[in-house]
C-alpha cells in the first residue's frame, strides 16, 4: 500500500471515507449538514498539508488528519481524525499509515 500526502484531488474521497467509516461504527448514515462541514475541514487539512493518505491501488483506504504544536526541539502532533475503510480494519493498515506519519514528522 503507498502512503502519500492527500492533495486537493482527495477531498470527496476524504468525505467518502469518513462517510463509510461513520456508516460502520454507529449504523446510521450522516446528514448533509454534517458532510459540508467535514468536506470543508478535510479541504482545510489537505491545503494545509496535515493529511495524508493510505491507498490500495488507486482507492484511499485510510487517512489521517493531524496539526504539529513546536516546544523547542520537539514536535507534538494532536491527532484530528484517524480513518480506516472497515475492509481494512484489523489487517495492520492503521498502525502501518500511523507509523508513516511519526516517520515523516
Amino acid at each position: 500500500m503507498l502512503i502519500r500526502k492527500l492533495n486537493a484531488g482527495n477531498i470527496e474521497d476524504a468525505v467518502k471515507l469518513e462517510e463509510v467509516s461513520h456508516m460502520q461504527d454507529s449504523g446510521e448514515a450522516m446528514k448533509d449538514k454534517r458532510l459540508r462541514r467535514l468536506f470543508k475541514q478535510r479541504a482545510s487539512a489537505i491545503e494545509d498539508h496535515h493529511g495524508y493518505g493510505m491507498f490500495d491501488k488507486n482507492q484511499l483506504v485510510g487517512a489521517i488528519y493531524f496539526s504539529e504544536h513546536d516546544h523547542g526541539d520537539k514536535t507534538a502532533l494532536e491527532i484530528k481524525s484517524f480513518l480506516i475503510h472497515p475492509e481494512y480494519r484489523g489487517r495492520g493498515a492503521g498502525k502501518q499509515l500511523f507509523e508513516s506519519i511519526l516517520a515523516v514528522v
